[in-house]
C-alpha cells in the first residue's frame, strides 16, 4: 500500500525519510520528487496494516524543520496510463466519469454525514463548503478518515 508524501523540503534525504518510515514496517519502495522550495514523494508498505500505522503516527510530523503531511495515495502512488481511470484503474473512462464512487464528479458526500460530527449537517453537504473552524475541519477528516479504515 503506497502512502503521499508532501511537503519535504528540498533537503530531505531518501535515507531520513527510509529510518523514519522503517519504525512502522517493511518499505518496499520510496521514491522523493524534488522542487524548488518544496518536494513530495511516495512511500510504499508491504502490509496494508503498516501503512494505515504510519498515516496516524507520521501526517503532520516533522522533518528537516517542515510539518510534512502524509496521507495514502490515489492509484498507489502509481501514474495511471494514457487510457486508464485515476480513481478505480480501469481503462475506457476519465476520473470525472467514474462510477466507482457512485458519483458523477468521483465524490461521495454521504460517507462525511455517517460520522457522529457530520450529522447535523445534510447529506448534500461538502466539507469545503461548511462553516467550520480549521480545528473543526481537521476533527472531522481525522474521523472520515478513521471511520473509513
Amino acid at each position: 500500500m503506497a502512502l503521499f508524501l508532501g511537503r519535504l523540503t528540498p533537503d530531505t534525504r531518501s535515507r531520513d525519510l527510509e529510518d523514519l518510515f522503517a519504525k512502522y514496517g517493511r518499505v518496499t519502495r520510496l521514491d522523493i520528487k524534488r522542487g524548488t522550495n518544496s518536494g513530495f514523494g511516495f512511500v510504499e508498505y508491504e502490509d496494508p496494516r503498516d501503512a494505515e500505522e504510519a498515516v496516524h503516527k507520521l501526517n503532520r510530523h516533522v522533518v528537516n524543520g517542515s510539518e510534512i503531511v502524509v496521507e495514502f495515495a490515489k492509484n498507489n502512488g502509481r501514474r495511471a496510463g494514457d487510457n486508464e481511470c485515476f480513481k478505480c484503474g480501469r481503462e475506457g473512462h476519465w476520473a470525472r466519469d467514474c462510477r466507482e464512487s457512485g458519483r458523477r464528479d468521483g465524490r461521495d458526500r454521504r460517507r462525511y454525514c455517517e460520522l457522529p460530527y457530520m450529522s447535523k449537517y445534510p447529506p448534500s453537504a461538502c466539507l469545503r463548503e461548511l462553516p467550520l473552524s480549521p480545528l473543526e475541519r481537521d476533527q472531522a477528516c481525522e474521523e472520515f478518515i478513521a471511520s473509513a479504515a
